[in-house]
């Protein structure tokens, strides 16, 4: 931190609400909006643009609150997913106060006697031990630990098709996910005047908050809305509010609103272009979330099975975690490097599903049905539908010197409750291993292609 930004926040005193509101004067929440939130000292643009996405659901951040009204005691107890883990985390009702702007320091409420946001920021300060390891952040990588539901990041510069990437937003537009973005200019090969000169904050996160297709021209027009969460600093290019390439049907379809509130739509092309990743969260409402930690040593594989009853056609998704670096890294400089991350999935099926000239056709082998290979916090695979059988779920963190923590959390989101048990590496012969990252090597070359075995589904 710079010496002038911390000789600032060591100003900043502690306050209760009752202090500044007077006691029975305010509220958890009144009615919670993507528009409430104020970002103050903190850099951590990255979590409220996260948490602006999520209040376009207003029940899904009243679910983070285990106690929904104020007490006099000023305790309250918040849902986490740290890692992947359900954790709650238990706050005081004290926030730092900027005596200088006679105002709360950090993010807080438009809404004077909400202290919603002010809750959530600080327990995200908890979870990582202060205010000052959160600032600074990837788009969306606070989605996980808000919702329990999978992340999906997606990086434009790695995008080798644009349509397949517009389908997942409009896809998730429609299903009610919650999605994320950022601007960077060394991201995305512009300079910081190129964006800056069109309104947008470089190195910043936004909110995506929809997609809409239309017919324009004769021609597919496709738009992306977005929020800025300083409510405030809007795209001034094409089909921002003041363009004139707006006509009264086009703004009556998309619901269109010339105003300074930070929300702006942006074509599709130029959001690529400027924009440098989508953040989706597939959130699903019942979703229920089962979780199995394990550890193992280097090039070592972790096993876990379980098993489903019946026929699933919904998603069910299956994300690996390690150790978050901010739990790791005590420099905060952004220095730690994650693990490759290996998770595959197999089938225990009769061999004679996929070899009809087997010689042991009833013998039971494991079958590949998916994969992802990544290094990151984590990484899943989703599965648009599964049906009944005996599943294992091959897990492994491509440790070094650089990775004292070695632990993996793996957890399944499906419609149901799962029972996800450990087994002993030694069960499985080498041939099994060689044989399952082989398939992962070429699932992986196949990319979007990859179409998950029939055995899998139906």
């Amino acid at each position: 931190m710079r010496p002038d930004r911390l000789k600032n926040w060591e100003t900043f005193v502690w306050k209760r609400p009752s202090e500044v509101y007077g006691a029975g004067n305010f509220s958890i929440f009144k009615g919670i909006t993507p528009t409430d939130i104020r970002q103050g000292a903190c850099g951590d643009c990255y979590f409220l643009s996260s948490i602006s996405s999520l209040a376009e659901f207003p029940e899904r951040v009243e679910k983070i609150f285990l106690n929904k009204e104020v007490n006099e005691a000023g305790c309250y107890a918040l849902q986490f997913y740290i890692n992947g883990e359900p954790e709650t985390v238990v706050l005081d009702d004290y926030f730092p106060w900027c005596n200088h702007k006679d105002n709360w320091a950090f993010s807080r409420s438009t809404n004077d006697k909400e202290i919603w946001v002010l809750l959530l920021e600080k327990a995200w300060a908890k979870i990582f031990g202060s205010y000052q390891r959160i600032e600074g952040g990837t788009t969306g990588e606070a989605f996980p630990a808000i919702t329990g539901a999978p992340t999906k990041m997606i990086l434009h510069a790695e995008v080798t098709d644009t349509d397949a990437l517009w389908k997942q937003i409009l896809d998730g537009d429609q299903k009610s996910f919650v999605m994320a973005t950022s601007v960077a200019s060394d991201r995305s090969g512009q300079t910081n005047q190129a964006v800056t000169n069109l309104g947008l904050v470089d190195a910043h996160a936004y909110s995506l908050i929809a997609a809409k297709e239309l017919t324009h021209n004769l021609k597919k027009l496709r738009l992306v809305k977005i929020r800025n969460p300083w409510g405030q600093k809007e795209w001034n290019g094409d089909w921002s509010d003041k363009s004139d390439k707006w006509t009264p049907q086009l703004k009556e379809a998309v619901g269109f609103e010339a105003k300074e509130d930070g929300i702006f739509f942006i074509s599709f092309e130029d959001y690529i272009k400027f924009f440098y990743i989508t953040s989706i969260c597939k959130y699903v409402e019942g979703g229920d979330l089962s979780v199995v930690e394990d550890e193992h040593a280097t090039g070592k594989y972790c096993l876990s099975t379980f098993k489903i009853a019946k026929q699933y056609d919904t998603p069910i998704v299956i994300t690996l975690y390690q150790i978050h670096s901010r739990l790791v890294d005590e420099t905060m400089r952004g220095r730690y490097q994650y693990a490759p991350l290996k998770l595959m999935l197999g089938k225990i099926i009769k061999e004679k599903q996929i070899d009809s000239k087997s010689a042991t056709p009833e013998q039971e082998v494991i079958a590949f049905v998916d994969g992802e290979y990544m290094q990151y916090n984590h990484t899943h695979i989703e599965l648009p539908s599964i049906s009944p059988g005996d599943y294992v779920v091959f897990t492994k963190g491509e440790w070094d010197v650089l990775n004292p923590h070695r632990k993996l959390i793996l957890n399944i989101y499906a419609p149901d409750p799962l029972e996800i048990k450990r087994v002993h590496t030694n069960q499985q012969m080498f041939s099994v291993y060689s044989r399952m990252d082989g398939w992962l090597g070429a699932r992986l070359a196949q990319e979007n292609k990859y179409q998950v075995p029939s055995y899998a589904t139906k």
